[in-house]
């Protein structure tokens, strides 16, 4: 993982004895990048459902012993990977058919200050309180099998301010069915749960919508990261990460 690596060169011996030993454990940690997906959803999407009522083991035994070992075999991973690649074409799922569009400088139309006032309300009221508590049973899921969740808050390319690279208002920019403004007001309804849920229940919270810079270095369009945005998650995550591993383990 790009964090553990970094991890291992930049930080001090306590901090690298910490990331040794969750190389050595993974299991001990799960980190969520969680916001996007639950927007405007009443319960859990399809995915999640299945995932709750199987507990992430209704696969054949064989498979299970397949992506084990992708985890110890670069042949095996990549044969993994090339199936799941042959599946998604099957179904039209690669990103070449998937309707994001690159950041460009094409504007939307804006709601009123009326109906964005009352987007921003029926998400509050419908979704809100439905995601907070899908969010605090993944939470309570994730320490009753014995791991440690780490939520980190969602980064979009939209919102305020100007993409340095094309110059693109992010505010006016197409993001999905809204203009950029509205997109990013939305997603933050859903972050601000997530900093409220972490702090309560006592949970790291990562907040990369807050620290990753809105910028087309990062983004390939408004949603999803170029290599050098993975790189930057990776430095962000490791900053905050590494210390507080260190803090938590190192001493038992």
């Amino acid at each position: 993982m790009p964090a553990l690596r970094m991890a291992l060169r930049k930080h001090s011996w306590k901090h690298r004895l910490a990331a040794l030993a969750l190389g050595c454990c993974l299991a001990l940690l799960l980190a969520e990048v969680v916001g996007i997906n639950d927007v405007g959803n009443l319960e859990a999407n399809h995915w999640d459902q299945d995932l709750l009522a199987h507990g992430g083991a209704d696969d054949a035994w064989p498979t299970r012993i397949v992506r084990k070992l992708a985890d110890y075999s670069a042949v095996v991973a990549l044969g993994v990977n090339l199936r799941r690649h042959r599946a998604a074409r099957t179904l039209g799922l690669v990103h070449a058919t998937m309707l994001h569009d690159p950041i460009s400088s094409e504007t939307a139309q804006p709601p009123s200050d009326e109906e964005r006032r009352k987007e921003l309300d029926r998400h509050r009221s419908e979704f809100l309180p439905g995601y907070e508590s899908r969010l605090r049973q993944l939470v309570n899921m994730t320490r009753e099998f014995g791991s440690e969740p780490v939520l980190l808050t969602q980064p979009l390319l939209c919102g305020t301010g100007r993409d340095d690279v094309t110059g693109a208002d992010l505010a006016t920019i197409q993001a999905g069915d809204f203009d950029g403004a509205t997109k990013w007001d939305v997603l933050e309804l859903y972050n601000d749960v997530t900093r409220q849920v972490a702090e309560q229940e006592s949970v790291l919270m990562i907040d990369l919508a807050g620290r990753l810079p809105k910028s087309s270095r990062y983004f390939y369009d408004w949603l999803h990261y170029t290599n050098a945005g993975a790189e930057a998650v990776a430095a962000l995550i490791d900053d905050e990460l590494a210390p507080w591993l260190a803090e938590r383990y190192s001493k038992k």
